[in-house]
């Protein structure tokens, strides 16, 4: 295609996201499905190192993973939580707000205006404000890069809506079959 910029998500699974460097990466959360916390800090901390510029870190995951041998890299943080602007010596983008109105999700961060997620959940405001740090990285004007997240329309089965059942109930598919995606 014609863009500048190739998206791949690796997978910390099967540790196959070691195998990988790039200019850039985001780390949205760390879970513990396969591995403890320590094992994945660890891992992500590797997988950072690996890491050529410049790197977008949910706050709770760059407190697990520690700044040892980051130091060097553009790190910027965000997180859902309330709190200061400030965590690390760095700047957090919070979350302003998140409702969900008419069938739609809405959030605002970064005191900019409200925009539409693709999808409810906290997840989704989460993954809108961690695209938008690495679009601010790049180099984007805030509003340009607002518009940029406003447009994504969402990933493959995630709430994605199937049909009803013969009684009239929605069904929806949802692969978020991680516990704690689930619950927010």
């Amino acid at each position: 295609g014609k863009c500048s910029f190739a998206v791949l998500e690796s997978d910390e699974s099967d540790k196959s996201l070691l195998n990988y460097s790039s200019d850039y990466a985001l780390v949205l959360n760390i879970g513990t499905d396969q591995y403890s916390k320590d094992e994945l800090a660890r891992v992500f901390r590797e997988f950072l190192k690996k890491v050529r510029k410049g790197a977008v870190v949910e706050l709770g995951a760059f407190e697990l993973i520690g700044e040892a041998g980051l130091e060097n890299l553009d790190i910027r943080l965000f997180s859902l939580e309330k709190g200061p602007g400030k965590a690390f010596g760095r700047s957090v983008l919070r979350l302003d707000s998140y409702r969900t109105e008419s069938g739609r999700a809405l959030a605002s961060f970064g005191g900019l205006r409200e925009i539409a997620l693709p999808g409810p959940g906290l997840h989704n405001a989460a993954n809108a404000m961690a695209v938008f740090s690495l679009l601010l990285q790049l180099g984007y004007e805030p509003d340009n890069a607002l518009e940029a997240v406003k447009g994504f329309s969402g990933v493959w089965r995630r709430f994605e809506f199937a049909g009803r059942c013969a009684s009239g109930a929605p069904v929806y598919d949802d692969y978020a079959h991680n516990v704690e995606k689930m619950l927010s």
